[in-house]
């Protein structure tokens, strides 16, 4: 086949790709040598993901909801004033869950309509396992290369990256193993890269805080949250040496709250107050959607201040939104009445997924923009289709802030549009517009808004192999709990460690043949000790 090529990239490490195509179908991904990111290494899942693209499961024209579940096909414009119906209500009871898999441009036409027009900031692309958007927004933020540099200090406090992010995985084990990186392991079990670590604290559930506290106070000779004085004194050194120090960090247990990560970075802020800190965000394009607003109490470029915009955005929320667990509480307690899904599956991906289901059950209106029909879409009012990658123009962020571009080599099927038209659509319903209707009106007004993208020239950036950083100096007071202080979990009974796996069955996973099949059961692991402590019989599992 004569393949035509482009280069884009599909994950949140930012991995640069090859995307080919024939006969209007996505063949093919390669991986392309970008010495900043991934050195043209890529994972199975970013190698075969686009075969989701292709899938005859679809979702291609808008479809409004009658009674019960039944979906009737409509034309665009009765799809838009339905949802534009649900959307002019009280702004407080209006709330928005996803966004990450989308571009910059549409992420922030999104942002522009639900916290410009709409005026709500329940807003969260997040979906219940990422960050609180201060800590990935306002801490030193380290490039990959930084984290990888020759004989520096790495700590992870994070969940697996080969389960997580895999091509961040590779560059961070060349480093160890090639050039002498030195790694600080700071999760509650092992990871791909336990046996690589210089020091392992295996903190107990809940006690991070704590650990890393006493750390920082020089409390090392005693056994704190069951990491001994030893490795306490050890990792301590590694942290206070002239190597530099770089930490990876993220939601290594989601049965835990953000906050305990946060106290964590507040005892490593104190010990090494000169490290750099690289957010390991799994979702797509998560990055972007944290700079572009697509979170509670921000507006695009880390603002929270509605004063930074201008007329272009008349009707900025005066209240702090909520988060995914906020809206969906709030949901089930019959307080939101309309809900906006984009590109979100909150009963498949949200970590509760029996408030998830209670939740969409009781909202008035659900309006889904998607590219499947989901668990969570299934439930909704309208429908509206959205092209997918590979089916669109615009750029990604990674987790370092790196831009890249994203070309479109196929046509969307039917009536998909991308995600910025979209929403461009059902702003001119409810007015004001959101005042673009081309990608080159969105990306000059991103740029007027964002100061992060003052210094980027649009086509400049397309030309660059590894795209350009968004590098902003954002000088807050990042609040931090006293861990020190705070009761010790040791003795509270049986801790729970939840994490994700790589395969999973994730909407592009389960629509991706090649892919669909390494999906395995949830394991739940027990020690002999917990088994006995709970009286379980063999029978019991």
């Amino acid at each position: 086949l004569e393949a035509v090529e482009s280069t884009a990239t599909v994950d949140a490490v930012g991995s640069r790709i090859l995307v080919q195509s024939s006969r209007n179908e996505l063949v093919r991904i390669l991986g392309v040598d970008s010495d900043a990111v991934n050195w043209s290494w890529l994972s199975d899942k970013e190698r075969f993901s686009y075969e989701a693209t292709n899938s005859d499961l679809r979702v291609t024209e808008p479809q409004v909801r009658d009674e019960g579940l039944t979906f009737r096909t409509v034309r665009w414009n009765e799809a838009a004033k339905t949802a534009v119906g649900a959307l002019t209500g009280e702004p407080e009871r209006i709330a928005m869950i996803g966004g990450a898999r989308l571009t910059l441009e549409s992420q922030y036409a999104w942002a522009k309509l639900a916290k410009g027009v709409v005026g709500t900031d329940n807003v969260d692309a997040q979906l219940g396992d990422g960050l609180p958007a201060a800590l990935s927004l306002g801490l030193p933020r380290a490039t990959i290369d930084e984290v990888c540099r020759p004989g520096g200090t790495i700590v992870l406090l994070a969940a697996d990256p080969k389960e997580e992010l895999p091509s961040l995985y590779l560059r961070l084990r060349h480093a160890i193993v090639e050039d002498g990186a030195q790694l600080i392991e700071i999760t509650p079990r092992d990871t791909s890269l336990s046996d690589l670590a210089a020091v392992r604290l295996r903190c107990a559930p809940g006690t991070v805080g704590q650990v890393l506290a006493a750390m920082a106070d020089e409390r090392v000779d005693d056994t704190i949250g069951g990491v001994d004085g030893f490795q306490l004194r050890r990792a301590r050194s590694l942290l206070t040496g002239s190597q530099p120090v770089s930490v990876v960090f993220g939601r290594a247990n989601l049965a835990e709250s953000a906050r305990y990560v946060a106290d964590a970075v507040g005892g490593l802020r104190r010990i090494a107050p000169e490290a750099l800190y690289l957010p390991a965000l799994r979702r797509g394009n998560i990055n972007g959607a944290l700079e572009m607003g697509l979170t509670p109490g921000f507006l695009p470029g880390g603002s929270r201040n509605k004063g930074d915009l201008d007329q272009r955005w008349p009707n900025v929320p005066d209240f702090d939104g909520k988060e995914t667990d906020g809206i969906l509480r709030a949901a089930a307690a019959g307080e939101i009445d309309t809900l906006i899904l984009l590109g979100a599956d909150p009963i498949d991906d949200y970590p509760d997924a029996e408030l998830a289901r209670e939740a969409l059950g009781a909202v008035r209106t659900i309006i889904a923009v998607d590219c499947f029909r989901t668990a969570s879409s299934s439930l909704a009012h309208v429908i509206l289709p959205a092209a997918m990658f590979g089916e669109v123009d615009g750029t990604f962020c990674n987790v370092e802030g790196r831009l890249s571009p994203i070309r479109a080599k196929v046509t969307a099927p039917g009536l998909a549009r991308p995600d910025w038209m979209i929403a461009a659509e059902l702003a001119s319903v409810i007015g004001p517009e959101l005042g673009f209707d081309s990608l080159d009106q969105l990306r000059a007004e991103m740029t007027d808004i964002v100061d992060g993208l003052h210094p980027i020239g649009w086509n400049g950036a397309d030309a660059l192999a590894d795209g350009p950083l968004i590098r902003l100096e954002r000088n807050w007071d990042l609040e931090f709990g006293d861990a020190a202080a705070a009761p010790s979990p040791t003795n509270a009974g049986l801790r729970l460690v939840v994490d994700r796996k790589l395969w999973d069955q994730g909407t592009m996973v389960q629509r991706s043949p090649s892919l669909a099949g390494l999906a395995q059961p949830a394991e739940l692991r027990l020690s002999p000790t917990d088994v006995q402590l709970l009286n379980l019989a063999d029978s019991q599992w």
